[in-house]
């Protein structure tokens, strides 16, 4: 009983985490990265 409980949990837990599984999100995701790296590098050099 408690071996199905855990594994119910962890099935639960799978499920509500987003994970990124078609190309356009990936892309879009990585986009949005090194969008962010960008920024962040700028504003360290313009000081």
């Amino acid at each position: 009983a408690i071996r199905q409980q855990l594994s119910s949990t962890e099935d639960i837990r799978r499920v509500r985490r987003k994970v990124p599984c078609t190309i356009p999100e990936i892309w879009m995701i990585e986009k949005l990265a090194s969008l962010d790296e960008m920024f962040s590098e700028s504003l360290l050099t313009g000081k």
